[in-house]
């Protein structure tokens, strides 16, 4: 059933001008993380209580910049969490993607520390806009400018083992090492993927 917020919840959100969320996931009925923005600055809350409290969870700055926004974010039982963003000076137009990780069930996130390497320059300037995690060891992040990059975790490719199985053998081919594609439009010019190995801190 859809209820009205709390009134706590209501001045706690106060103290965040300009809000907006964009996506929330708990990991059980009690424990919760939402993510949006402030402005131009990124918001990640945080919730132990199946949503009736929530804190805002402070995000240090990214090689100097702020995060600027948040889009996407997951949480699983394991206390494994990631989300996708952008950081950048608030008063520039182009941002950069930013892939967030945690292992302490969303008390604390850093940048991936592999991400940024792993992508050649444009692709760094790509914001992410969505990501889907099937398990803790495996998903997608997608991003502006066509970008799509797969995640194989550090269990990823004996997990794996098979799963190529009647499906094509482009499936099986370099598993456990992700793939950044980007997408072309039909009639023009097709990039050439490019493989890059992510590691994610868990």
């Amino acid at each position: 059933t859809l209820g009205s917020a709390p009134a706590a919840v209501g001045q706690q959100l106060a103290a965040l001008p300009e809000l907006s969320l964009n996506r929330v996931s708990f990991s059980d009925a009690e424990h919760g993380v939402a993510v949006g923005a402030s402005g131009a600055h990124g918001v990640l809350l945080r919730t132990e209580d199946g949503g009736s409290t929530w804190e805002d969870v402070p995000l240090a700055p990214v090689e100097g910049q702020p995060v600027s926004g948040l889009n996407a974010v997951k949480l699983f039982p394991d206390g494994t969490g990631f989300a996708t963003g952008s950081y950048g000076d608030p008063d520039a137009s182009a941002h950069s993607g930013l892939l967030l990780v945690s292992a302490d069930g969303g008390d604390s996130w850093a940048p991936d520390p592999a991400y940024s390497g792993a992508l050649d320059l444009w692709s760094r300037g790509s914001v992410l806009t969505d990501g889907d995690f099937a398990t803790s060891q495996r998903g997608w992040v997608a991003g502006m400018n066509l970008l799509l990059v797969r995640y194989t975790g550090p269990e990823g490719p004996g997990e794996g083992e098979g799963e190529g199985e009647g499906e094509g053998e482009g499936e099986g081919e370099g598993e456990g090492e992700p793939t950044c594609l980007r997408l072309t439009p039909e009639g023009s010019e097709t990039a050439r993927p490019a493989n890059v190995q992510l590691t994610f801190t868990v």
